[in-house]
């Protein structure tokens, strides 16, 4: 389901890198009590943000291609 999470990201507007204090249980900071954050915006964006674009709909089977796969799972070595 990335597609649902990253699919709805304007890199260029939603993405928000920052430097500053954090917890002194993160580990991953390069010094004690100070490090980088990430903030990403995934939501679907709305006319009234001032910016919105139309997004395709997500990618289904038809019922005939999903009983196919169905049908011969094993044969694809899934089960």
């Amino acid at each position: 389901m990335a597609f649902r999470a990253f699919g709805n990201v304007d890199y260029s507007r939603d993405l928000l890198l920052t430097e500053g204090p954090v917890d002194h249980l993160d580990h991953g900071s390069y010094q004690q009590f100070w490090g980088g954050k990430a903030g990403l915006d995934a939501t679907a964006k709305l006319p009234t943000e001032g910016y919105h674009r139309g997004w395709p709909a997500p990618a289904t089977m038809s019922a005939e291609v999903a009983a196919t796969v169905e049908r011969r799972w094993k044969e694809y070595g899934f089960r």
